[in-house]
C-alpha cells in the first residue's frame, strides 16, 4: 500500500472547528480510518465529516466511546461524484449552520446536508439531492460488526454480511426473491440507518466494494423519472443493537393497531392444496369434506380449512367452479357444524377468461403501463401453463377499484358462509417486474411503486382479521399476519434453515405476526418433504404465532401423527405466552420472535448465532436444522435457563451446551430462571466447576 495521505477534514457535524482541528489519516483504497488528534469526551457520539480531494467524496466516520477501539463506523459519501469520465469535479462549497453542515456543488446541481436529529444527539439525517444525472451513492464499512435488517430475501443470510445484493432494487420482486423492503439496517455495535421512504434506493452488499454496504439513489426502472434525485437516511449511534432497534421502532415504524385473529394463533391452519393439488386427486366439495374429517379423525385441533384456487371458476374470480363445488353453501354449513371456519384463494388480479375482466378494464380498474395498456404475463413455464393468459392486475392505488374488490369479497362473505380471505400470489404479481418495471399508479412519482404496496395492505385490512399479506412497505399499523416467503422442501439455503432468519428479519422491521411457510415447505410436484424434514419443521415453527399444515401428518407414518400432534399440543399449551406477546407489541412495538441477543445485546457471541430463537425474553428454542443429526450445540445467553426436554438442569447463560441429545422427537427449548428464583446453594453449585454444572429445580 502506498505511503497514506494526511487530508485535513473542514468540519466536524455539530462540533465545527471550534474545538478543535481535527485531521484524519486514511489508508488507500478502502473506507478505514485512524484518528490522529483526540478530541473531548462528548464530542465521540458525533458524527465527523472532511471532504476528500484526491478522491472527489465526503469521509464520514463515527467514533467509539471506548478508549483504543477503531471507529463504529466509517463511510464513502458521494462515491459517484467523480466518475472516470469527469476529472474536472470541483471542491465544494462547506457553510456551517446550527447543528448542520452543508456541501454544495453548484456546477452539478449537488447538494449534501448533514443534520442533527432534533430530539437526540444520537442521530443525523445525511440528505443529498440532485439535478444530475449520475445516481447518488454512499458506502459503509461492514467491518467486524454484524449486521442485521434488509430486505427479506428467499436465501435469508444472517447476519447479512453473510450475503452478497448486487444494486439490488428496493421493491418486492419475485425474479429477485424478495418479499419485505424495509429500508432499515442496524449493527451489533448499535449503529442504526433508516432510510426516507420518497427514495429511489437501490442497495448493495459486497458487491462495488468486498466489505461494503451501499445505498444508492437513482430514477431508473423500477422507479419513474423525477425532476430531482434524493438520497436521505438518519444514521444513529446507540450503545448496542436493542437500542437501536427500540429507537427506531419509536421513530421510524408504526406499532399494529391491534391483534390480527387469535384463533389461527392456538389453532393449526389446514390448507387443502399441497394434500391435493400436486397429486392425482381433484380439490373438490367430496373431497374437502374428507381431508376435514380426515383431520378430526386423527385427532387434530383446527382454526379453519384453506380451499385452493380450484374453487374458483377461474383467477380472480369469486364464482365457483360449480363442477368441483355445486353447493359451497352446504359445504361452509358442514365444516362449520364440525368446527371449522372456512377460508379461500383470491388473487389480486383477474384473469382475461374471466367475465369480469371486460368490465373491470372499461372501468379503468386494471394498472395500465406507460403505453396506456392492460395485461402481464407471468410464469411462462410448461408447469405453469395456467397462468400463461394475459391478467389484469387490480389498481388498488384507485379508491373506486379498492372498494370494488372490497364489495365483491364481502358479499362472497356473506353469500356463501366463507369466513375470509386468503389473497394469494401478491408476490409473484405485485413484485412480477411488470408492475414494477412499467406501471402508471395514481400517487405522487416519489411514492410509486410503493403505495401499491401500502394502497393493497389496507384494502386487504377491510377484509377483517384474518386475511395475509407477503408484501409489505412501512404498513406495521395494520392488524394482519404476515406471511414468509414460500420455502423450498430442502434443509440448507432456501428452506428450514431459513425459517428461524426469516422470522428475525420480520420481527426486526416491526413486523411480529408471521406466518411461516407450512410445515415441510411448499412442495412442488410432491418433491423433498420426508418424515425427517417434516418434523423438524414443525419443531422448528413451534413457538411462533402460527402453525399451517398442508401436507397431512398421516401422509407419512403413525410415529408423525404423535409427534406432530405432541408439538400441536404444545403450541397450544404456550399460545396464551404468544398472544399476549403479540398485545406487548400492539402497546409497546417490541418483537415477538428475536435472535437470542435480545437479551443480551452487547454479547458478540449471541450476536452470530442465526439457528436459535427467542419467544419473548424468557423462552429459548434451539431446533435441530440439520439432516440426520440427533444433537446440537447450543449456546445461552446471560442468565440462568432451565430446560424443559430432559430432567429440567438448570444451565448458566453465557456458555455453550455441546452435543445437547435431541432425537427426533425432541425440541430443544429453555425457559428462564430468575435468579432470586435460586438459592444459594442452588447458585453454588451451578458456579463451583468452571464447566457448566447441572441441577434440578
Amino acid at each position: 500500500m502506498d505511503r497514506p495521505k494526511l487530508i485535513k477534514v473542514i468540519g466536524c457535524v455539530f462540533v465545527l472547528l471550534t474545538i478543535a482541528s481535527l485531521f484524519m489519516v486514511f489508508a488507500d483504497n478502502d473506507l478505514s480510518s485512524e484518528k490522529v488528534l483526540s478530541e473531548d469526551n462528548e464530542t465521540l457520539r458525533r458524527a465527523f465529516v472532511g471532504y476528500l480531494e484526491d478522491e472527489k467524496l465526503v469521509h464520514l466516520e463515527v467514533l467509539s466511546t471506548l478508549e483504543g477501539k477503531p471507529p463504529k463506523l466509517t463511510g464513502k459519501l458521494g462515491v459517484n461524484l467523480h466518475q472516470d469520465d469527469v476529472d474536472d469535479v470541483p471542491s465544494p462549497n462547506v457553510s456551517f449552520q446550527p447543528q448542520t453542515t452543508v456541501f454544495t456543488w453548484d456546477s452539478l446541481g449537488i447538494r449534501l446536508q448533514i443534520s442533527r436529529q432534533s430530539d437526540t444527539d444520537r442521530c443525523h439525517v445525511i440528505r443529498w439531492t440532485s439535478t444530475h444525472a449520475r445516481p447518488l451513492e454512499d458506502c459503509f464499512l461492514i467491518g467486524a460488526a454484524s449486521w442485521y435488517g434488509g430486505p427479506e430475501h428467499l436465501n435469508q443470510r444472517w447476519p447479512i454480511e453473510k450475503l452478497q445484493l448486487k444494486e439490488l432494487a428496493y421493491v418486492p420482486s419475485q425474479p429477485n426473491n424478495v418479499g419485505k423492503t424495509e429500508p432499515f439496517w442496524f449493527n451489533s455495535d448499535g449503529i442504526s440507518i433508516y432510510v426516507n421512504a420518497s427514495t429511489p434506493l437501490f442497495v448493495d452488499v459486497r458487491n462495488h466494494r468486498s466489505d461494503g454496504l451501499c445505498l444508492i439513489a437513482d430514477d431508473r426502472r423500477p422507479y419513474l423519472p423525477r425532476a430531482e434525485k434524493l438520497l436521505q437516511y438518519t444514521l444513529c449511534n446507540f450503545d448496542n443493537p436493542r437500542q437501536a432497534y427500540d429507537y427506531s421502532v419509536d421513530n421510524f415504524f408504526d406499532r399494529p393497531a391491534a391483534l390480527p385473529d387469535r384463533r389461527v394463533v392456538e389453532f393449526p391452519v389446514w390448507a387443502t392444496k399441497g394434500h391435493y393439488s400436486w397429486s392425482n386427486k381433484k380439490v373438490n366439495q367430496t373431497t374437502v369434506l374428507q381431508f376435514a374429517k380426515d383431520i378430526m379423525i386423527h385427532g387434530f385441533n383446527y382454526s379453519q380449512m384453506e380451499i385452493s384456487d380450484n374453487g374458483a371458476s377461474c383467477y380472480g374470480t369469486t364464482v365457483f367452479n360449480t363442477s368441483l363445488f355445486p353447493d359451497m353453501k352446504m359445504l361452509t354449513t358442514q365444516l362449520k357444524g364440525m368446527g371449522f371456519r372456512t377460508t379461500m384463494r383470491t388473487h389480486p388480479f383477474v384473469d382475461e377468461e374471466c367475465m369480469e375482466y371486460g368490465p373491470l378494464k372499461d372501468k379503468g380498474y386494471f394498472v395500465v403501463n406507460e403505453r396506456n395498456e392492460v395485461g402481464m404475463h407471468w410464469w411462462r413455464e410448461e408447469r405453469w401453463h395456467d397462468w400463461e393468459n394475459k391478467k389484469g392486475l387490480i389498481d388498488f392505488t384507485k379508491h373506486s377499484a379498492q372498494q370494488w374488490f372490497v364489495t365483491k369479497h364481502r358479499k362472497v362473505l356473506d353469500d356463501y358462509g366463507i369466513d375470509g380471505f386468503k389473497i394469494d400470489n401478491t408476490f409473484n404479481t405485485v413484485g412480477n417486474g411488470w408492475l414494477s418495471k412499467e406501471a402508471r399508479l395514481n400517487c405522487p412519482v416519489e411514492k410509486q411503486p410503493h403505495c401499491y404496496i401500502q394502497s393493497y395492505v389496507e384494502t386487504l385490512a377491510e377484509l377483517g382479521p384474518i386475511p395475509e399479506t407477503r408484501v409489505s412497505f412501512r404498513t406495521q399499523r395494520h392488524a394482519m399476519f404476515v406471511r414468509m416467503l414460500d420455502k423450498e422442501p430442502i434443509w440448507e439455503k432456501y428452506g428450514i434453515r431459513n425459517l428461524i432468519t426469516s422470522v428475525f428479519v420480520h420481527n426486526l422491521h416491526g413486523y411480529p405476526f408471521v406466518i411461516p411457510d407450512v410445515v415441510g415447505g411448499s412442495k412442488w410436484g410432491g418433491y423433498g418433504v420426508t418424515k425427517e424434514s417434516f418434523i423438524r419443521w414443525l419443531q422448528a415453527i413451534c413457538f411462533m404465532p402460527v402453525i399451517q399444515f398442508t401436507t397431512a401428518p398421516w401422509d407419512f407414518d403413525e410415529q408423525t401423527v404423535e409427534i406432530s400432534k405432541e408439538l400441536t399440543a404444545l403450541h397450544y399449551r404456550y399460545s396464551g405466552v404468544i398472544l399476549e406477546l403479540m398485545q406487548r407489541s400492539v402497546d409497546t412495538g417490541a418483537p415477538l420472535n428475536t435472535p437470542i441477543w435480545w437479551v443480551d445485546p452487547e454479547n458478540d457471541v449471541a450476536h452470530k448465532i442465526d439457528d436459535e430463537y427467542m419467544l419473548g425474553e424468557d423462552i429459548l428454542v434451539a431446533p435441530v436444522l440439520e439432516v440426520g443429526a440427533t444433537a446440537r450445540d447450543i449456546y445461552l445467553p446471560q442468565g440462568y435457563w432451565r430446560e424443559e426436554n430432559h430432567r429440567h438442569r438448570v444451565f448458566e447463560g453465557r456458555q455453550w451446551i455441546k452435543n445437547y441429545p435431541a432425537g427426533l422427537k425432541i425440541l430443544p427449548y429453555f425457559t428462564r430462571v430468575h435468579e432470586y428464583a435460586l438459592s444459594s446453594e442452588q447458585k453454588w453449585k451451578i458456579h463451583r466447576r468452571d464447566k457448566i454444572q447441572l441441577i434440578t429445580v
